[in-house]
């Protein structure tokens, strides 16, 4: 999975003296990213990917998918189907925060869809990019690290990392149960 924010742009925000410690906020920006994914619950994939991925419904017609997903080449789904949907059997809903994927009718445990999921770089919704740089930034400027971390200097350096208030509530339209639909 890639990361939410790309260095030019922590830097450019963070604007740091040198480049001296590229490392240290790259390692950053992904701690960020993997913590953001951790704290939503959700995939959140960046880049895209065009793979099939296994949803269960549990005799529901409509399913709201944990990762952006668009171009859907395929859906296969269980009893009362089983077999191949054709496109006017399904809808794909997009929302701000959620795409949904409804049937025509309630369907028993699995369905198989193919298509495109996730987020183009370019793409990505600004309120996910800007958790990672407020992140990073505050984390950077606290000189609180990851493990991973190199820096020796500073009294915070064991403190563990946790998501900032602010980027904690910019993430809850992002949360399963509490999704903006």
């Amino acid at each position: 999975m890639g990361d939410f924010a790309t260095l030019s742009r922590v830097k450019n925000y963070i604007q740091p003296d040198d480049d001296a410690d590229d490392e240290v906020i790259a390692d950053l920006i992904r701690y960020a990213s993997a913590l953001i994914r951790s704290h939503t619950g959700r995939n959140l994939t960046t880049p895209t990917v065009t793979q099939e991925r296994a949803l269960y419904f549990s005799g529901r017609k409509s399913v709201r998918l944990d990762d952006k997903l668009t171009n859907i080449t395929a859906v296969s789904a269980g009893y009362p189907y089983d077999r191949a949907l054709t496109p006017q059997e399904y809808e794909l809903l997009q929302f701000p925060t959620v795409s949904q994927l409804t049937l025509d009718r309630p369907v028993e445990g699995k369905v198989l869809v193919t298509g495109t999921w996730g987020w183009a770089p370019a793409s990505l919704p600004a309120d996910l990019e800007y958790a990672c740089v407020i992140s990073v930034d505050e984390w950077y400027r606290s000189n609180v690290l990851p493990t991973t971390g190199g820096r020796e200097e500073g009294a915070t350096e064991s403190r563990n990392l946790y998501l900032p208030r602010e980027v904690q509530e910019i993430l809850v339209p992002w949360q399963p149960g509490l999704l903006i639909a």
